[in-house]
């Protein structure tokens, strides 16, 4: 079975960024400073990943652990009456390892893969002095992968294009330029990844909910 592979357009995602960001400068240069906020943000989240056991005639695949995801990106918030929008753009990147026992010859090993996705939250919320409280959709592009997997003869790996997800959580403002979130989210969209080998195929486990903490500065 010839997996699909994914061939998100990167230029055309680094168009969207750089739009993002020039145009959240421009408007946050009209409005008065305490009711826009603009700058990078970076956060960590807990795996995306949910343990999985794939048993095929000749392997056996087994999921082992699943690394913290990383984000990195840029925010911006407009505020008016105590309710606010923030929506962000973010990098973000992970890895799973999983443990390959060959059936046939005997012998496992621990094989890796790294995800790079692009993550889209548009939060609305309410402000209550420093303290925040927000919710709202992640809209998720799958950018890239590498993986120890494409060693094996016969096997491929089909992913989703894009997920939707929904997030809710709390915000903390420090002083006038830092901003804290803690968020919680889980996904929406049917799942549709998944691995075969040599004609045979399995659908892999839906991404589990995620917590994640973030720090960002406004300029």
């Amino acid at each position: 079975m010839n997996m699909r592979v994914i061939t998100t357009n990167k230029t055309k995602l680094a168009k969207i960024f750089a739009i993002f960001s020039l145009s959240f400068i421009f408007f946050g240069s009209q409005v008065q400073a305490q009711k826009f906020k603009f700058g990078p943000r970076i956060g960590v989240a807990t795996s995306p990943l949910n343990g999985s056991d794939f048993n095929f005639d000749d392997f056996d695949i087994s999921f082992q652990d699943g690394s913290a995801e990383y984000k990195a990106g840029v925010f911006a918030r407009l505020q008016l009456l105590g309710l606010y929008v923030q929506p962000e753009f973010l990098f973000t990147t992970s890895s799973g390892n999983f443990l390959v026992s060959d059936l046939v010859n005997g012998g496992s090993e621990i094989l890796r893969e790294q995800y790079y996705n692009v993550e889209i939250p548009i939060m609305a919320g309410i402000k209550l002095g420093p303290f925040r409280a927000h919710g709202g959709p992640v809209y998720r592009i799958n950018l890239d992968n590498n993986s120890d997997f494409l060693s094996i003869n016969g096997f491929g790996r089909g992913f989703r294009e894009s997920t939707v997800s929904l997030q809710a959580g709390v915000g903390l403002d420090i002083g006038r330029k830092m901003v804290l979130d803690i968020n919680y989210g889980f996904n929406l969209s049917d799942n549709r990844d998944e691995i075969s080998l040599f004609g045979q195929t399995h659908e892999l486990t839906d991404q589990g909910a995620q917590l994640s903490a973030s720090l960002g500065f406004s300029f």
